[in-house]
């Protein structure tokens, strides 16, 4: 046996090793001993939770940052950078959107933005925590007061993500600014340990200066810290920061270190990166088979997901929220893996801290108050389920139950409007002031998707974003002349210009209280095929033009 495959089984039993140790097993890796390694740190993982992998729904809400760190894309110094901030409202409207696609720990990051005060980012987590209280939120802004952290762990936070980037002082100074010290940020960690947060650290792998002395040092940090999460990924150039020409780091060593980390800690939470990703087209699912447990897709809205580059070609930036979800999906199924969709606390998490109703893996909370007259708080009976299940009815009937208590105001009219061959719609009726994909302006009620996996064109559908059939934008359309997408109330909807109605939207217009008009306009009694070449009209009583054959996303 060699001497790395002898520092493996060391670790295996032992948990740790000498710093020398660490160094000897980083230096010493190579195929047959990463194998060995992954082997071991998968099997230690499956005995704690098994084939499944947490999802966290990452929401960068601000890309501006008053630090300068050197091979950061949004450091303050970075003047190509596209600067945006989202409003608490904005931020708790895609948490919505995210707990409607079966997310159940939000993180959110951003920079050290001075504008996002205690008192701010205090408002944003008690509203998350109020609106969805089955849900964990995690808090990634960097280095604060203490004030600040005890604030937010009092208004709901669960969780904080500070990645220590590297122990050594020296190699630390390398890659920040003056301003910034190592012995600041180990300090902060330890506050947030004290403070009941669930804390996560972290370093890059192959930062310029690194070496197996240094990652050595950073794993026996780890150790003595004894963090619930640990984010480490591999270090990518931003073309605009002072490290532009430096090589990327290594997928392999990335992996390798992954296998140690669970080794160490077969309890840790331990993230596949989008770094990963980034580097290597499967990295995400190689991270998963060498030990990793918790995937993170992106939240952030596709107007501003682009613009916090942390590093450069950063992947999943122009895929809807509902695509990654369900790419995420097929993914670790691919590997023999399955999402576990609970909020996905620390094994040693003192539950009763989070609540009763949250024993034993997260009851489902009470429904929610506010419902409009008509609704009611029990979702229709859905006879499609993401695993390919049919579960069962409530009421002991078929999957496609039709009990009038089950269905939203309105009632199913008929299977078909609520089921078509990607799945079904399940819909309740939600307040606005919970920011639901559907919500009109004026107060009127919205639509909320109970449907983890709704597709890509019906939720732009849903949510009166962009056109998903042509590349154009929707238009305001009073409610009197018959609008598609206008919701009950009279408050303005929008306008489809000159497209067909494909089957999908069909299917969600009854939900919708929408009536149709002839020749196609969604505002009357009849509707025609979307693809029979009818003539569609802009409003009644127009004349009516050739419609534009509809664009395939």
């Amino acid at each position: 046996m060699t001497r790395t495959n002898r520092l493996i089984d060391e670790l295996e039993r032992e948990g740790t090793l000498s710093a020398s140790g660490f160094a000897e097993l980083v230096r010493g890796r190579d195929t047959e001993s990463a194998g060995r390694l992954f082997a071991k740190a998968s099997a230690a993982r499956d005995r704690v939770f098994g084939k499944g992998v947490f999802i966290r729904g990452l929401l960068e809400f601000s890309n501006h940052c008053r630090n300068d760190c050197l091979y950061c894309g949004i450091r303050r110094s970075n003047r190509l950078a596209d600067r945006y901030r989202l409003s608490r409202e904005e931020i708790i409207e895609t948490c919505a959107v995210g707990h409607s696609l079966g997310f159940r720990t939000f993180v959110l990051q951003s920079g050290e933005d001075p504008h996002y005060g205690p008192d701010l980012i205090a408002e944003i987590v008690s509203g998350i925590k109020g609106a969805f209280p089955d849900s964990a939120v995690t808090l990634s802004l960097g280095e604060r007061p203490v004030e600040c952290y005890e604030l937010w762990r009092r208004a709901g936070a669960d969780r904080y993500l500070l990645r220590h980037e590297t122990r050594n002082p020296g190699h630390y100074a390398m890659l920040h600014p003056p301003s910034m010290r190592i012995e600041s940020r180990v300090e902060c960690l330890r506050t947030l340990k004290s403070l009941g947060y669930q804390v996560g650290c972290g370093f890059m792998v192959g930062t310029p200066g690194q070496t197996p002395e240094l990652i050595a040092e950073d794993l026996l940090f780890i150790k003595e810290l004894q963090p619930h999460m640990v984010g480490i990924g591999p270090f990518i150039p931003h073309k605009d920061t002072p490290l532009a020409a430096e090589p990327p780091g290594d997928v392999d060593e990335t992996l390798f270190l992954l296998g140690v980390l669970r080794l160490m800690d077969p309890k840790l939470l331990l993230p596949a990166t989008t770094a990963l990703g980034t580097l290597d087209g499967t990295g995400r699912e190689k991270g998963v088979m060498a030990g990793a447990n918790v995937i993170m897709p992106i939240l952030t809205p596709m107007d501003v997901r682009a613009k916090y580059l942390l590093y450069d070609n950063k992947i999943c930036t122009g895929d809807a929220s509902s695509a990654c979800r369900m790419c995420v999906e097929r993914r670790m199924e691919s590997i023999g893996h399955r999402i576990d969709a609970a909020r996905g606390d620390h094994p040693d998490l003192d539950r009763g801290a989070v609540g009763d109703a949250l024993k034993g893996g997260g009851a489902p909370p009470a429904p929610p108050t506010g419902f409009p007259a008509g609704g009611s708080p029990a979702p229709p009976c859905s006879p499609w389920h993401p695993g390919g299940r049919k579960p069962r009815c409530p009421a002991g009937r078929k999957p496609r139950c039709r009990r009038p208590e089950a269905q939203p105001p309105g009632g199913l009219k008929s299977s078909r409007s609520a089921v078509w061959s990607q799945g079904a719609i399940d819909l309740k009726p939600w307040p606005l002031a919970a920011g639901p994909p559907g919500a009109s302006p004026g107060g009127s009620p919205g639509l909320w998707r109970q449907d983890p996996l709704v597709p890509r064109r019906v939720e732009a559908l849903a949510s009166g974003g962009r056109n998903p059939w042509c590349p154009r934008r929707w238009k305001p359309w009073p409610l009197a002349t018959g609008n598609p997408g206008a919701l009950p109330g009279g408050s303005p909807g929008t306008r489809r210009p000159e497209a067909r109605v494909p089957r999908q939207a069909e299917a969600l217009a009854p939900l919708l209280g929408i009536r149709r008009l002839p020749r196609g306009c969604l505002a009357a009694p009849r509707v025609p095929r979307w693809r029979t070449g009818r003539m569609i009209s802009a409003a009644p009583g127009t004349r009516p033009r050739p419609s534009l054959r509809a664009c395939r996303p």
